[in-house]
């Protein structure tokens, strides 16, 4: 099994770029979850891109929750994203 994380808004992509958006129904740490679709920027290139891929066992209102294993940027660089907390899942 592997072990991926939970997404939220301020975490950063390995790019340079940082998530923007998430979902105000599920928070961790005080911070909002990221999902598929939650809007991201990207350290190379200008404008808004987003994230695509999700947890499939974890929804809101059946969206999909953004983890470390599962989800990326769209940015030209397709960035993979960067946890910043400890709330994990396995795979």
């Amino acid at each position: 099994m592997s072990k991926g994380y939970f997404l939220t808004v301020s975490d950063k992509t390995t790019c340079g770029g940082e998530i923007l958006t998430g979902t105000s129904s599920i928070k961790f740490y005080g911070r909002q979850a990221a999902i598929e679709g939650s809007t991201v920027t990207c350290g190379r290139y200008s404008g808004n891109y987003v994230i695509v891929g999700g947890v499939g066992s974890f929804l809101d209102k059946g969206t999909k929750l953004a983890g470390t294993l599962d989800s990326q940027s769209t940015c030209p660089c397709n960035a993979s994203l960067i946890c910043s907390i400890p709330d994990s899942y396995q795979k």
